[in-house]
């Protein structure tokens, strides 16, 4: 559903995950894996796809780097979902494609904010964002982005106003549990309030919960409770 929201309509997704994503929404498909399936020379010249939705590492993403290297070294990422606390990117490739009707893909006010932030202009970035997240207020990669660039710019109580924000459309989601307790934490060195070391602490518990796997957190969560 959060994808439908952060693409145009006429998107054609991709890729390994593609037909798990498009499930939910009125996105368009093309079913193609890469790795186990032969190459195909024109596949990009004969199928309008415009986004791919891949591993951020492994032997997919690997074997269509080796197979269209001229669309993937300029694919532009859009966003990154986790689906069973799997990694998966979204990377635009209608600009590299070569196909006519992709390449007249019309970018969402989501990917032009995004475009804005590669190119190092955050503030227009931030006007678009927030005029996104008014008409799409249930949604997931707006809030999160915008935490990101609020966090980057040390502004820690606006990425947590943000962030909250895009755990209630995704309560689930371990990343931004453990995004926002690295919030609280940079805000408890800040200021030195052990609230918010405690808040950083019930996050991080969260996060563990939904993802018991990750042991660098679980590392990082001892030193901050102290055992």
């Amino acid at each position: 559903r959060d994808l439908e929201k952060i693409l145009s309509s006429e998107a054609t997704i991709s890729g390994p995950y593609a037909q798990t994503l498009v499930s939910d929404n009125q996105l368009k498909l093309v079913l193609r894996m890469f790795a186990g399936w032969p190459p195909e020379p024109e596949l990009f010249q004969k199928y309008p796809i415009t986004h791919l939705a891949m591993e951020v590492r492994g032997g997919q993403k690997d074997q269509a780097f080796k197979d269209y290297p001229e669309v993937m070294k300029n694919a532009r990422l859009v966003a990154i979902y986790y689906l069973r606390n799997f990694p998966v990117e979204i990377l635009r490739v209608a600009e590299s494609s070569g196909n006519p009707p992709a390449k007249n893909y019309k970018l969402s006010d989501f990917e032009r904010a995004k475009l804005l932030m590669d190119e190092g202009q955050i503030d227009s970035a931030l006007v678009l964002l927030n005029l996104f997240v008014s008409q799409n207020p249930q949604n997931l990669s707006g809030y999160i982005t915008l935490a990101d660039i609020y966090f980057n710019r040390q502004n820690f109580e606006k990425a947590a106003f943000f962030l909250k924000k895009a755990i209630r459309f995704d309560p689930t989601n371990f990343s931004t549990h453990e995004f926002l307790g690295t919030i609280y934490l940079n805000s408890y060195i800040e200021k030195g309030d052990d609230a918010f070391r405690l808040l950083a602490i019930e996050e991080w518990e969260k996060a563990l919960k939904l993802f018991p796997q990750n042991t660098d957190l679980s590392d990082q969560l001892k030193i901050i409770r102290g055992y």
